[in-house]
């Protein structure tokens, strides 16, 4: 009897051995893939949302009508392919949209995309701009197949002088 509990303990103790080796393997490559998707996302949004690669340019004509050009130039500097939603509005002094326009694209790793952004203008717009306006340009960022992702916005207030 003292025979068969050591060939069943040993085939236990094997399984367990088995197991804990497995659970290990799946708690490194989950945070690998996390870190790999951690530094995909910030150095898009770094990219995206910081320095030169922002241009924003707005233009009215004699009659009132205007457009505005929002230049983007996300570089994904990770080792993820991403899934970018840029979205540009123009609000108005109580917050509600003027006008807003949105692109989306994909990123794949190393690689950079220039994405120009309009927003067309009327000359009643005009007079809702002149009033303590803002620009607000989101981010919505995805990587690891989805399941990685954030969002990000910056606003920019434009006030009357």
């Amino acid at each position: 009897m003292l025979s068969e509990f050591s060939v069943n303990g040993d085939q236990k103790l094997k399984a367990v051995k088995v197991i804990s080796a497995l659970l290990l393997t799946v708690q490194i490559v989950s945070i690998m893939a996390f870190g790999l998707s951690f530094h995909t996302v910030t150095s898009i949004l770094m990219t995206t949302l910081s320095g030169d690669p922002l241009q924003l340019e707005l233009n009215f004509d004699h009659t009132g009508r205007g457009e505005m050009l929002i230049e983007l130039m996300p570089l994904n500097q990770g080792f993820l392919d991403a899934e970018l939603i840029l979205k540009v509005g123009a609000l108005d002094q109580f917050g509600d949209y003027i006008n807003q326009n949105s692109s989306r694209i994909h990123l794949r790793a190393g690689s950079n995309r220039s994405v120009i952004l309009s927003l067309q203008f009327s000359s009643e717009d005009y007079e809702k701009l002149a009033q303590d306006s803002s620009i607000e340009v989101t981010v919505d960022l995805k990587t690891l197949n989805n399941l990685v992702g954030i969002s990000n916005s910056l606003r920019m207030e434009m006030q009357n002088q």
